[in-house]
């Protein structure tokens, strides 16, 4: 009979089987802690644009659906093809994507030199974001979990250069989440120093199915968009967003300020508080500082969503505070204490409700200012303890030299 310590030792050899199991218990606990909306029958604002979107795949009559929403069809394709009603489609395509996405982060911070151990506590860091697990169960019919998994697919296929399967999924991708051609100037700029023509060649190339399918979807969409709700429509929800922004009407520009802190919480302060070795690593992979500073803009110019939007960000937070800074985990008493803060900052398992006022105040860019300026002072009481552990004698000695697939330890003068 194996002892507990040794059946943990099973586990981590074998971190793919960890990791959904890790998943589906947080999916299980998370489902219990978390109804989900019924506003507008359980769909929501964005979500009943997606439901008729799917009604409408599936030949039945609906309301025409609102663009660009009209054209992220394939969410609601998968959702259509399943012999479910549409939230529960939909959350099963939630859980699904969020399982695939788990395998993927656990790569991507294999490929940093990230151990099986701190891998799987940074995997319950991000199953802990507000606009990750839980925003998929409380808020089903929207494509964001499919489209985060898209992302973080395209990230592994650049890194690792698998041209043919970044040009299928980024195809797939563009037909989720238009924000997905981020990942375009990042695979260009992770290998274009070694030879600058030829990937940029091969970049290009890489792009045209998803330019082709981009393209095609708008001439000849499936379910025809309802009029005046294209392009110039979109240009103008950009520009009232910076209005909003620079004149700060309803408090916009805290929200725009706040939404990241408060839905990342420590996986982007500890980032900032190292900043040296951060800035280091970012200038040596300029890849990831393309990724950072595009993701950053679409953030805040994509809508009053931007709690979501900045969610675009874990997979590189997740790469730069457990690979980056990884000597942070090398105590695990800081590592469950960082733990707990991160939880808390985070407001893990606190209840929601399901009407549509209680959802807005789960939302940075909605919720009341009252509200907003109350977190932001959790946020930054729990960042003071934050400091302490990461600024500690045993946490402040070592730096980590991380590239792709190697992990490097330096010792800093004193």
């Amino acid at each position: 009979m194996r002892t507990p310590k040794a059946a943990v030792a099973a586990l981590f050899s074998h971190p793919v089987i960890a990791g959904l199991a890790l998943t589906l218990c947080a999916a299980a606990l998370l489902a219990v802690l978390t109804p989900p909306i019924t506003f507008n029958g359980g769909l929501g604002n964005d979500g009943k644009r997606y439901a008729d979107l799917t009604e409408g795949l599936r030949g039945n009559p609906a309301e025409l659906p609102w663009g660009p929403l009209a054209f992220r069809v394939l969410p609601s394709a998968l959702v259509a093809w399943l012999p479910f009603d549409i939230p529960t489609g939909f959350l099963i395509v939630n859980v699904l994507s969020v399982l695939g996405a788990s395998i993927l982060l656990l790569r991507l911070l294999g490929r940093f030199g990230t151990p099986p151990p701190i891998a799987l506590l940074a995997l319950v860091w991000w199953l802990s974001l507000p606009m990750g697990l839980r925003w998929a169960i409380y808020y089903p019919v929207l494509g964001d979990a499919f489209g985060f998994l898209v992302l973080v697919a395209l990230i592994l296929c650049a890194l690792e250069r698998r041209l043919v399967l970044f040009a299928v999924a980024l195809a797939a991708g563009v037909l989720a989440r238009e924000n997905l051609v981020m990942t375009i100037p990042f695979l260009w700029r992770a290998h274009v120093r070694s030879a600058p023509v030829r990937w940029t060649v091969l970049v290009a190339l890489a792009s045209v199915p998803a330019i082709a399918a981009f393209l095609l979807i708008r001439a000849f969409p499936p379910v025809a968009p309802a009029a005046g709700s294209g392009a110039l429509t979109q240009a103008t929800v950009v520009a009232q967003e910076l209005v909003l922004i620079f004149e700060n009407q309803s408090g916009q520009a805290w929200r725009v300020l706040l939404a990241a802190p408060l839905s990342l919480g420590l996986l982007l302060v500890i980032p900032l508080l190292r900043a040296r070795a951060t800035l280091r690593f970012l200038s040596r992979e300029m890849h990831w500082m393309y990724f950072a500073a595009l993701a950053v803009v679409l953030a805040v110019i994509g809508g009053r969503d931007n709690d979501r939007y900045f969610y675009a960000l874990a997979p590189l937070l997740l790469i730069l505070t457990f690979a980056v800074h990884g000597d942070l985990w090398s105590s695990w008493p800081r590592a469950a204490a960082l733990t707990t803060l991160q939880l808390i900052a985070l407001r893990v398992g606190w209840p929601i409700g399901t009407t549509e006022y209680e959802y807005l105040q789960y939302t940075t860019g909605f919720m009341e200012l009252d509200r907003l300026f109350a977190l932001a002072l959790l946020m930054a009481l729990v960042s003071v303890v934050a400091i302490v552990l990461v600024r500690s004698r045993r946490g402040a000695g070592e730096a980590l030299e991380v590239t792709p697939g190697s992990l490097h330890v330096r010792t800093n003068a004193h």
